[in-house]
């Protein structure tokens, strides 16, 4: 179950780049950013600086991704549909997307790897019960 949930919650980390970011008066914001703010102070830095890195480093990629998503609709939107166009494009978009996950895997790895194992705990500890009220509030939402 503990994987389960960390899986779910590295997983929704990597489809909300911005999440572990979102943050005003640096209060918590996401539960990414409050699972994090659980760390010791120079570790949650150090630990933010990584992904933010790995964010700044995907910064031509998301334009990219942009820009094919726009293509994959003028496809879509023309009058002749191009079923290999929008499945080239579309292929296109995921080679994107796996190399931004990829990135953000990479730079999560690193800086998980430079936790102690009561500093991961700690994490999955409090990314397990932030994912919980994630998925609660979803399913108010339904």
């Amino acid at each position: 179950m503990k994987r389960l949930a960390l899986i779910t919650t590295v997983l929704a980390v990597l489809h909300f780049p911005g999440a572990a970011f979102a943050q005003e008066d640096n209060l918590p914001r996401t539960y990414m950013e409050k699972a994090i703010s659980t760390l010791p102070h120079d570790k949650a830095e150090e630990f933010r600086d990584t992904l933010q890195s790995a964010h700044e480093e995907n910064d031509k990629l998301y334009e990219q991704a942009g820009q094919l998503h726009t293509q994959m609709h003028g496809i879509l939107a023309a009058d002749n549909f191009d079923k290999d166009a929008f499945i080239a494009k579309s292929q296109e978009l995921r080679r994107v997307h796996d190399k931004i996950r990829t990135n953000l895997d990479e730079a999560f790895a690193d800086a998980v790897s430079d936790l102690s194992t009561s500093q991961r705990h700690t994490l999955l500890a409090a990314m397990e019960h932030q994912g919980h009220k994630v998925h609660k509030a979803m399913k108010k939402a339904e």
